[in-house]
């Protein structure tokens, strides 16, 4: 009996101890005439083994996707660009970078107590707010638009904004990269209004050389009639 007994308590004993997580190789069972118990055994000491094969896996996944969190976290942080997670049902911030915090002028705490209005002028609201009904949630990356956005010194800039949308954990994400355009456009316009007058002053001096060009004509049409 007591042949019979050991070999079966072991053996529930290594089960037991697979199933709390503990891989660890089990240990021989005591002599048993029965083949089968053996094959268990055996069979206990290949499964041990591939747990642990799997648990040595998944410990080193898991490492490598938090040094790549870690890694993207840091690269977003120090882009020079500014960029911005926010809700997208409540439009609050989430997380901002430094180059974001730099250019508006709050603070990261600040920031996450406001909403994407709060860096909007009230003319611009309807307008966004219409922009965001129409496009959540939207898994796509959306056309870059020019808004005019509202730092904290009261100053307003021209900014080109690209968003993209995503749902993580069935929330509704948006991440932002901003581009102050202010100066671009300011340049723009000061060509388009040179050309304008550049324009202007070619059709007058047109006008003028054709009316010239009849007076004269006529000049010498008059003078060699006498």
């Amino acid at each position: 009996r007591q042949l019979l007994l050991r070999p079966v308590e072991e053996l529930v004993g290594d089960i037991h101890r697979l199933g709390t997580g503990d891989f660890s190789v089990p240990v021989p069972l005591p002599g048993t005439p029965l083949s089968s118990f053996s094959e268990v055994h055996q069979s206990l000491v290949k499964l041990a083994g591939e747990l642990r094969q799997l648990r040595q896996s998944e410990t080193e996944t898991r490492t490598e996707l938090v040094a790549q969190v870690a890694h993207s976290r840091e690269l977003f942080e120090a882009n020079p660009q500014p960029m911005y997670f926010t809700d997208g049902v409540t439009l609050r911030f989430l997380s901002v970078n430094r180059a974001a915090r730099q250019f508006y002028g709050y603070s990261l705490e600040e920031f996450r107590s406001m909403t994407l209005l709060d860096i909007r002028p009230p003319s611009e609201h309807k307008r966004f707010l219409q922009r965001i009904a129409q496009h959540h949630p939207v898994l796509r990356q959306r056309k870059p638009l020019i808004w005019t956005h509202l730092l904290r010194s009261g100053e307003t800039r021209q900014v080109e904004v690209i968003y993209h949308t995503a749902r993580r954990n069935e929330r509704t994400v948006d991440f932002a990269m901003v581009t102050d355009v202010t100066q671009r456009l300011a340049a723009e316009s000061a060509i388009s209004h040179l050309n304008d007058t550049l324009t202007q002053q070619v059709s007058a001096h047109a006008r003028e050389l054709k009316w010239s060009n009849q007076a004269l004509e006529s000049f010498a049409g008059a003078v060699s009639q006498e």
